[in-house]
């Protein structure tokens, strides 16, 4: 069987058992500052390391993002930049192992939708990104798509630490769509200022 074929089969077999729960049946939180109600638009720098899983490997790379937190009764903000860092930092396993990062662009979606539950925060929108391999890679190019991302902190309400999943996300490579699933973690700063009531 050939590696289009695997690849296909694998895309079906986990779009038939994927199952993500919709942010809308959670309640919305408000975002705090000091643990009181934040009063203001207030930016905080995300640091990490992101990347997408396939069942035939995946890749990630150390990332950078800003967010903006907005006050109120609801918990919304969005992400307003997202970028790879140093791409000597990246890993790739399977189909990915021996490539290395070229280029990579967000072609779609920015700013991203950011709202806060009394759990966690969804990231919402048509988050694309693009990457580019260097020669000796199998596949030149891919391309990443997810609709929704949860990020989940330490501790809500002082939030410094992350981490980061997706599902039901597409990888196209090579005209073939596989099923993907997110990861990350990731530092806010400033630190353990800004959390969700």
């Amino acid at each position: 069987m050939n590696l289009r074929k695997m690849l296909l089969l694998a895309g079906m077999a986990l779009a038939a058992v994927a199952f993500a729960a919709p942010a809308a049946a959670q309640a919305e939180g408000t975002w705090t500052k000091n643990h009181e109600q934040l009063t203001e638009n207030a930016t905080v720098e995300i640091h990490g390391f992101v990347g997408f899983a396939t069942a035939f490997g995946g890749f990630g790379c150390p990332a950078h993002g800003m967010a903006t937190l907005e006050p109120g009764a609801t918990g919304h903000g969005t992400i307003d930049t997202f970028t790879i860092g140093n791409t000597e930092g990246c890993e790739g396993t399977g189909f990915l192992a021996e490539c290395e990062l070229v280029e990579h662009e967000v072609t779609e979606g920015l700013p991203y939708t950011l709202t806060a539950t009394h759990e966690d925060l969804d990231i919402i929108g048509d988050i694309t990104v693009w990457n580019a391999y260097d020669p000796e890679c199998s596949f030149g190019e891919l391309e990443a798509d997810f609709n929704e991302i949860t990020v989940t902190a330490d501790s809500p309400t002082t939030a410094t630490n992350l981490q980061l999943s997706g599902q039901n996300g597409i990888i196209t490579v090579a005209g073939q769509e596989i099923e993907a699933e997110a990861y990350g973690e990731g530092e806010i700063t400033p630190a353990g200022v800004y959390g969700v009531h």
